[in-house]
């Protein structure tokens, strides 16, 4: 490769602008492939540099090894997901002068409310019966919407000032919440995940529920949903 770039570049055809690899195991530093894969990459760096090809911007690190692996910032940090506050939600690491928070909120509003027999089934499937009395409330998105099928009778929410969990099946456009014999009104705000300021459930505790990362789901979030964007919020403390 680094003969072929040599060519190409003497014939006109590329500029070699940037020499770049990825880390497949950053998220956990002490694997052994990280320390393998830095070896490999400083051993083409040093190829390239003998076969001619100088002052190429070195770039090794995602937003993982940004946080956990200094030694791999060299030249540029390609810094993504914690962007949007995505990194400490499923790192195996926090490291404290990396806290990040959540910037997304998912919100819905509740749309209706009703009670629950003892015993009451809920959903496709009838994979929930409730053991009391209770209310349930509805709340008009679903996996259409990209909410996680699989995160049914795991995941929770936010509404009327608590957490709710999700019972039953989540639908196509909309899913069941216990609200415990509350009764909220109709329209009340419910904050399916957020960045856990108040206490609402996080991208990466729906992500844990439904059995996957935070980037599939921050990917399956339906275009059809408006999003608003607001001020930024103030910088974490440390």
């Amino acid at each position: 490769m680094a003969d072929a770039m040599v060519r190409a570049r003497a014939a006109g055809s590329v500029v070699v602008a940037g020499l770049w690899s990825h880390l497949a195991m950053a998220h956990a530093p002490d694997h052994p492939s990280v320390a393998e894969q830095c070896a490999q990459f400083s051993r083409a760096l040093a190829l390239t540099a003998g076969v001619g090809i100088q002052g190429a911007v070195r770039h090794l690190a995602a937003s993982a090894a940004n946080a956990a692996l200094p030694d791999t910032r060299l030249d540029a940090v390609r810094t993504g997901s914690a962007l949007y506050g995505l990194s400490s939600s499923h790192l195996r690491f926090a490291p404290p002068h990396c806290a990040t928070r959540g910037a997304l909120t998912f919100r819905s509003r509740l749309c209706g409310v009703k009670q629950l027999p003892a015993g009451g089934a809920v959903g496709y499937g009838l994979t929930y019966r409730s053991g009391t009395r209770t209310t349930l409330g509805l709340v008009p998105v679903g996996y259409a919407d990209g909410l996680p099928w699989r995160a049914s009778n795991g995941a929770e929410v936010w509404a009327a000032g608590r957490r709710r969990p999700v019972v039953g099946a989540i639908s196509m456009d909309q899913l069941v919440i216990d609200l415990h014999g509350d009764h909220p009104p109709s329209g009340s705000d419910v904050i399916v995940f957020g960045p856990g300021t108040q206490g609402e459930p996080t991208l990466g505790e729906w992500a844990q529920a439904a059995g996957t990362t935070p980037y599939e789901l921050i990917c399956q979030i339906s275009p059809s949903l408006p999003r608003h964007h607001t001020p930024p919020l103030p910088a974490v403390s440390r």
